[in-house]
Order: structure tokens, then C-alpha cells, then sequence
């Protein structure tokens, strides 16, 4: 577990917080073990593949179809860090925890128990505020998030919409959305997307290579966050695109 530089994760009393990797690795949204489909922009992927390729490749991963431990020789194939369960524990002060910075935490093709561990781990550390993000919300309704774990989900454009609304159905208590890198507009004159039940919005560009989203784009989505009195944060990566102070709210 290390203290993050990622602006959005703060603890109580407004330091950093930390990122917690009990899984690592992704297969990209709607992608497989045989057909990964990874997002070009990730920094996950591009560490996996870089620095931390040998370290990846030094674990063994748990197979799909068998409670044999086998080698992957892909750095970014998702991995169990059993080790890593237990360092929620470890950590005295309330604190805020991004959890799987480096992976995704839902996926069909994993074990059931990969998550059953985690949001044990997360219940049983309940001085703590653990915050997960994905772009493969899980569809099963009676999946139980204990009340502190902030279930988000990341939307690029409009045509990600339907991640929002499995968002609003899931049962945690606090939902957020990430507009990170926001790709495409969100609402237009025909189309919009719902924001009620939703408590926080991050709105961030994309890095490496930049690419800063239409101002239009963020603003529309503050007009529509400030009418739900919904708090939004902007990453400072949109400094060059809003000029001035940002917007940096955070949820309750």
C-alpha cells in the first residue's frame, strides 16, 4: 500500500491517502483473457509493460478454470496479490483508499473469491473510506457493498451511459462518477444523462499524449452537477483548459 499523488484521494484531515493493489491487471472493458481489449490512454498498462514488468511477471496468477497457480507471461494480466489483503489493517488513521489504481476489480472471468476477499477486508476496516472505480460495474444487484465503500464509475462520453445507470442501481451508499478522460460530450440537446443518486463528480483530461476535452463539455456538466447540488472536482490536469483556480469539491 503507498500514499498516492492522485488529487481526488484525501483523507479526513485533507492529506493524501493511499492506493491499495490486492488485484492487479485488466482485460478492458468487454475484453477477455484471449481478446483483451485495454484502453490506449491507460498508465496502468503502460507501467505493467514498463518498470514494473519484471515484478508483474515474478507472480504467479490464479487460472480461471482452476485453483492451480500458473504463470502469465502477460504483465497485465489480472493477478491476485494475497499478500496485499491485509494491508488495510495495517493502517491506524482513518484514512482514504483507492482501491486497484493499478487493475480492475470486477470481471466475469474472475474467481468469485477475489472479491469476496476485498470487500471483507473493506468491511472489517470501517474507520477507513475505500474508493473504487471501474468500467465494468457489476451487473448482479445483490453484490453488498459495505456502507464504507464509494462504488464509482468512469464515463468518457455519452456513449458510455449505461455504466451510470448500473451505477445508480448498484447498493453503495455513496456513487460517483469519473468523467476522466471526458472524450465526448455528456449532454446534448437530444440526449442526457441522469446524475440523481449520484453524490460526487470527477471531471479529468486526458495525459500522455494531453488531450483537454471541450470546455463546453465541463461546463455543461457543472450546470447540471450545481442543479442536483452534486459536488465536482476538477483534476488539475484542466488547468490549461479553465485557466484560474479549479473547482476541487469533494463528497460528504
Amino acid at each position: 500500500m503507498n500514499k498516492t499523488k492522485i488529487e481526488w484521494v484525501r483523507n479526513p484531515d485533507g492529506s493524501q491517502g493511499y492506493t491499495w493493489n490486492p488485484i492487479t491487471g485488466c482485460l478492458g472493458p468487454d475484453g477477455t483473457p484471449e481478446n483483451p481489449k485495454r484502453c490506449s490512454y491507460c498508465y496502468a498498462h503502460k507501467l505493467a509493460k514498463g518498470r514494473l514488468r519484471k515484478h508483474y511477471l515474478s507472480a504467479c496468477i490464479y487460472s480461471i478454470d482452476s485453483p492451480v497457480r500458473i504463470p502469465i507471461q502477460d504483465p497485465f494480466s489480472p493477478r491476485l496479490w494475497l499478500g496485499r489483503i491485509g494491508e488495510p489493517y495495517h493502517i491506524k488513521k482513518p484514512s482514504t483508499i483507492f482501491v486497484c489504481s493499478m487493475g480492475e476489480l470486477f470481471s466475469e472471468y474472475y474467481p468469485v473469491f477475489w472479491l469476496s476477499h476485498i470487500l471483507r477486508s473493506c468491511g472489517s476496516n470501517p474507520k477507513h473510506t475505500f474508493l473504487i472505480l471501474t468500467k465494468n460495474l457489476p451487473r448482479d444487484k445483490k453484490i453488498y457493498f459495505p456502507s464504507n465503500v464509494w462504488l464509482g464509475a468512469t464515463l468518457n462520453s455519452f456513449n458510455d451511459w449505461a455504466r451510470g445507470y448500473f451505477l445508480r442501481e448498484s447498493s453503495a451508499k455513496v456513487k460517483f462518477i469519473s468523467f476522466e478522460p471526458l472524450l465526448g460530450k455528456v449532454f446534448g440537446a437530444s440526449y442526457s444523462l441522469p446524475l440523481d443518486g449520484i453524490n460526487w463528480i470527477i471531471i479529468g483530461a486526458q495525459t500522455k499524449p494531453y488531450k483537454p476535452p471541450q470546455r463546453e463539455w465541463v461546463e455543461t456538466i457543472m450546470d447540471e452537477a450545481d442543479k442536483l447540488s452534486i459536488p465536482v472536482f476538477l483534476k488539475n490536469n484542466l488547468k490549461p483548459l479553465m485557466g484560474g483556480k479549479l473547482r476541487q469539491e469533494f463528497a460528504e
